[in-house]
């Protein structure tokens, strides 16, 4: 089965040409292979020397790319296949889809209609299923990977944990993009930084206001007890982001180690 997620096809533009009418190469190149009856292997190991992105924008617009450009693969449809490798496919497009953000905006909303004392319990209702959504996608972007951990038992402890920061902190950018897909409006390819001396420690605005409304969330959780850990799912994403920042700083580096020794 070809991977369709950006994480599994490697092919150059000269030997089978990207339209540029998606903002992914990889899902479009993939789907033409698939149609004409390729079959491709998933190889778990690394086997190039193309570097991850450098800084924290660059691995957020990545995801932002493959959330929304995959979301707009499955736009065009999947005729021509089986049930069973359609099935397949729609599960690999929508790997990186979730509905985070509607529903982060209904628990603002009912959180914000408690603290001016609504009494009806619509908004105490709206923000429990708010709150246990927003619990269903930070536990279906983390469970798979945890059980696949203990399943092969290879990563140490502090890897797995850092791994886990940065699921999380890429469900902000996988929920953009999975709105913007919808309404159409993915926009164009974008080039992320390829050397160390364009690398940003920029996170963009989305970041730090989403913790603000977490701590919100934590100050009235005493008004309905859900609150809680539903304002330490919105609070979370802002500070793992930074140490994403950390650990891409500490890749840059070593590049920029790499890079002089061979010169």
């Amino acid at each position: 089965m070809v991977r369709v997620d950006g994480r599994g096809v490697f092919l150059g533009l000269t030997a089978l040409a990207w339209s540029a009418r998606t903002i992914t190469e990889d899902a479009e190149l993939a789907l033409r292979l698939l149609r004409h009856r390729f079959q491709g292997r998933f190889v778990d190991r690394i086997i190039g020397r193309g570097i991850l992105p450098i800084d924290f924008t660059g691995l957020a617009l990545q995801r932002y790319r493959w959330t929304a450009g995959n979301a707009d693969m499955l736009r065009r449809g999947l005729k021509g296949m089986s049930a069973r490798t359609a099935i397949q496919v729609f599960a690999q497009l929508t790997a990186w889809a979730n509905m985070a953000l509607p529903l982060a905006a209904g628990l603002i909303g009912g959180n914000y209609a408690l603290l001016l004392g609504d009494d009806s319990g619509q908004a105490a209702r709206l923000c429990a299923l708010s709150g246990f959504g927003l619990l269903l996608v930070v536990l279906s972007v983390c469970l798979p990977m945890v059980l696949s951990t203990i399943v092969r038992g290879r990563p140490a402890l502090p890897v797995i944990l850092g791994a886990l920061a940065m699921r999380i902190a890429m469900i902000v950018p996988s929920a953009m993009a999975s709105i913007d897909a919808l309404l159409g409006r993915s926009g164009t390819f974008r080039r992320t930084a390829k050397d160390t001396g364009e690398a940003s420690e920029h996170v963009v605005w989305q970041f730090p206001a989403l913790s603000a409304v977490g701590l919100v969330l934590l100050w009235n959780s005493s008004s309905l007890p859900l609150l809680g850990p539903a304002g330490a799912v919105v609070l979370l994403p802002h500070p793992f982001a930074r140490l994403a920042c950390t650990s891409l700083a500490t890749y840059r580096s070593c590049l920029s180690s790499e890079k002089e020794a061979r010169t």
